[in-house]
């Protein structure tokens, strides 16, 4: 019955963040979590997890709004 869903998560946790920063600075690459190859990393862990949650949310919730903040 919701109208919208608020997602915001972080697959991998912290330490995923941790890893992803520090591989690419090792590299000489931008890490930072939103660009660059550290945001590659970690868009390829949400991407996934964000479509289950629409998946799910066609089930249970197909009208509903979905408002990702990750």
């Amino acid at each position: 019955g919701a109208d919208v869903v608020f997602s915001a998560i972080r697959p991998g946790g912290t330490a995923g963040r941790t890893v992803d920063e520090r591989v690419a600075t090792r590299l000489n690459l931008l890490g930072q979590e939103t660009t660059g190859a550290g945001g590659i990393a970690y868009a390829l862990r949400s991407v996934p997890a964000a479509l289950a949650i629409a998946r799910r949310m066609r089930e249970l919730c197909p009208q509903a709004w979905l408002i990702n903040f990750t």
